[in-house]
């Protein structure tokens, strides 16, 4: 996965939402996981999400890491950039 685009989300995905976190980080206008994203928690295997990003719908996986870093992968393996800050 590519490292440089993920971001480290430490202790600071405790206090807010997961999918809210993940919206504003990598500049979403929503994000709809079927209900499979947990609250708070990093997730313990890959999700499969839809989210829409600049009026586009895009299928993406959301994979986190040992090192509690997430990133957010189109169908074509593609790392999309975050935009926001942590």
């Amino acid at each position: 996965r590519d490292v440089e685009r993920s971001r480290g989300l430490g202790d600071v995905y405790k206090r807010q939402e997961l999918g809210t976190r993940i919206v504003r980080i990598w500049g979403l206008e929503s994000i709809d996981c079927d209900g499979n994203l947990p609250q708070r928690r990093l997730p313990s295997s890959d999700i499969e999400c839809t989210v829409y990003r600049n009026d586009r719908r895009v299928h993406v996986t959301i994979h986190a890491d040992d090192s509690n870093r997430l990133g957010l992968y189109d169908t074509d393996g593609k790392a999309l950039k975050p935009v926001g800050k942590d």
